[in-house]
């Protein structure tokens, strides 16, 4: 976390400029919620999920590439640096939200990728994009989480 807080631009005023990183591809909103599908591609929960749902086969909409389920997992790793952003910019509500607030992650997802959430956190906010579907293949690959946006 203290290495997203570093990679962010300093506080300053109203005019506050949203991290190309922590915005979704397809909302181009900066990620409240953000999850991950197989491909490894970060993107909104809510603009997934429909775009999976309005979809014939699953298909990253990022990569084109098939997707072996319709499953996302929270990426915990993005979520922190979104948080990491909101601090560092206490007066800022980012473009699209609503107010500051996050929605409450997943429990059973939180509970199954603490361990490695540090781990990805360091890695993608180090090593910004580039990192980003390696780190969140790796989450896919070792804490497969079904979390289609049901419970919450």
């Amino acid at each position: 976390l203290k290495q997203c807080s570093q990679r962010l631009p300093p506080a300053m005023s109203s005019d506050v400029e949203e991290p190309a990183e922590l915005l979704c591809p397809i909302t181009h909103i900066m990620f409240r919620d953000p999850v991950v599908t197989s491909a490894g591609f970060t993107y909104e929960r809510d603009a997934i999920v429909q775009a999976l749902k309005r979809s014939s086969a699953p298909v990253d909409p990022s990569s084109n590439t098939v997707l072996a389920s319709k499953e996302v997992v929270s990426n915990w790793a993005i979520r922190q640096c979104v948080q990491a952003f909101l601090d560092q910019h206490p007066s800022h509500t980012p473009s699209g939200w609503p107010d500051r607030s996050v929605p409450a992650p997943h429990p059973v997802a939180k509970r199954r990728i603490k361990k490695f959430d540090k781990i990805a956190s360091w890695w993608v906010c180090m090593a910004g994009n580039q990192a980003l579907s390696v780190a969140t293949s790796l989450v896919l690959l070792a804490f497969p989480v079904v979390d289609w946006g049901r419970g919450q």
